[in-house]
């Protein structure tokens, strides 16, 4: 009943001058008009300066999120929006209280084109940071990956890997990055303090079924075939003899995707040790991480990826090393993409 009463005061504010009111000043379209921005920029819309705090959207401003991501993402390799389409997401954006951009950035002599949605840096309360790729895929094999850096700040360097990862790319093998936007340990009161388990910190996007990040990826897995991969960093224990990757399905059972993702990062960074959860180690599986369990109810891939500070420091340092990497995450082949990963 709740939902349908969001769904209802969406459509009410959506239908008000659905057409453009007479009395409206003419106005830029930020989804129309292209601007240059460099990687740094990115890093600072995505996370804007100042102190972060958490605040609950409310049903219809979930609703309208969701709806405002599935659209760019359903017209991406289209890479317009009709007349209609711009008013809607504006009016979109502006119940939920994001900013809107197109932006290019230039890349090894060639201009990546992306729709970017993020908070305003005068009024940052966890909604996330939502980046979007424009443009035709360079191949149309296989499934598109969504990529997600939930804990970003928190796993250090994990954001600004997923958004290097998105513009170096081959056209169209990240169609997505989908990043928090506020510490995952943010609670309410303002105060920044660890619970347990973790579904007591509503901030944590990975661990919070009704989190605008998780809600926007429940919505845009259910309409769109997308591989959904994750990337976490953490401390290896010398002690338990982890490596300094550790790749997991989201479950106790390894996937197809998770097992080729394995086979795959082995061999593109045969220096850095790489286990797979359930066969190799018994840590940091994920199977309490609700995209992971959203994407298995919805029949898609989830792979996610736990990366040592120390492999994070170098992959951002080094082109080449990010080259290797990239070509190790999944590839929507067929074979992965069997019977949902499974």
């Amino acid at each position: 009943m709740t939902r349908l009463w969001s769904c209802a005061a969406l459509l009410l504010a959506l239908s008000a001058c659905v057409d453009g009111c007479a009395h409206e000043p003419a106005r830029v379209e930020p989804l129309v008009v292209l601007e240059r921005s460099t990687i740094d920029e990115l890093e600072r819309w995505t996370w804007p300066a100042g102190r972060d705090a958490w605040r609950p959207l409310a049903g219809h401003q979930l609703f309208a999120l969701e709806q405002l991501v599935c659209l760019l993402i359903a017209e991406a390799e289209r890479g317009r929006l009709s007349s209609v389409q711009q008013r809607r997401a504006a009016r979109l954006a502006a119940l939920v209280g994001v900013e809107l951009r197109r932006t290019t950035i230039d890349v090894d002599g060639r201009g990546v084109e992306l729709w970017i949605l993020s908070e305003p840096a005068d009024d940052r309360r966890g909604r996330g940071s939502y980046l979007i790729r424009i443009g035709s895929r360079s191949s149309k094999t296989g499934a598109e990956l969504l990529l997600q850096a939930p804990h970003s700040r928190f796993d250090r360097r994990t954001g600004e890997l997923a958004l290097r990862l998105l513009v170096e790319g081959d056209a169209g093998s990240v169609r997505a990055v989908f990043l928090n936007s506020a510490h995952r340990y943010r609670q309410l009161d303002g105060s920044r303090t660890r619970r347990e388990p973790p579904e007591q910190n509503p901030a944590d996007a990975a661990h919070n079924p009704e989190h605008p990040l998780a809600r926007t990826t429940a919505a845009v897995l259910a309409r769109r075939e997308l591989m959904l991969v994750q990337l976490h960093g953490f401390a290896p224990s010398a002690e338990a003899g982890d490596p300094e990757l550790i790749v997991s399905s989201g479950a106790l059972q390894p996937s197809r995707a998770s097992v080729a993702t394995v086979t795959r990062l082995q061999a593109a960074l045969p220096e850095h040790p790489c286990g797979h959860y359930g066969v190799d180690t018994d840590r940091l599986g994920a199977e309490r991480n609700v995209q992971g369990q959203t994407a298995r109810k919805q029949s898609r891939c989830f792979v996610h990826l736990e990366l040592s500070d120390r492999l994070r420091r170098q992959l951002l340092d080094d082109r080449e090393l990010r080259r290797r990497f990239a070509s190790a995450l999944p590839d929507g082949s067929a074979e992965e993409l069997r019977h949902g990963c499974r």
